[in-house]
């Protein structure tokens, strides 16, 4: 193996993942609203938009994943 397939990791495969999971941590979530008078109150999102995947979530799918998103990083952050 060469140098350039060393740094740029030429010829080693990207595991795909498992259908139905995603590999984004959804922590750039931001929410939508229906009214205008809503904007701001969170607790009044009619849904929430992942900016990492694009992925669209219900109101109670978005506050679901942003109160677990804490665990879901400390899970996909190395430790060292």
């Amino acid at each position: 193996m060469g140098l350039m397939s060393k740094l740029f990791g030429k010829g080693q495969e990207i595991p795909e993942a498992a259908p139905g999971v995603s590999l984004c941590p959804h922590t750039t979530m931001t929410p939508r609203w229906d009214r205008a008078e809503d904007i701001g109150h969170e607790d009044r999102a009619t849904g929430w938009h992942c900016e990492g995947c694009g992925e669209m979530f219900t109101a109670e799918e978005g506050r679901q994943i942003r109160d677990q998103a804490g665990d879901r990083l400390r899970d996909t952050l190395p430790t060292g």
